[in-house]
């Protein structure tokens, strides 16, 4: 998304905003990656930020 800002820039306020998620959401992914089991405040963390970005997009 960074290296394509311009198709993305109307739709999230900050390159800043997107990398902070991302990197949150890193170590959630690699639990998934090696198939390790998710802990419930896992599954929280991804539904609140499926929820930001539905925000942030207009959903």
């Amino acid at each position: 998304m960074i290296a394509n800002w311009e198709d993305f820039s109307d739709l999230v306020p900050s390159q800043h905003w997107i990398k902070q998620r991302m990197d949150e959401l890193e170590q959630t992914r690699n639990y998934v990656a090696h198939n390790r089991l998710l802990l419930p405040g896992e599954f929280q963390r991804i539904e609140m930020y499926v929820n930001d970005w539905n925000r942030m997009v207009g959903l």
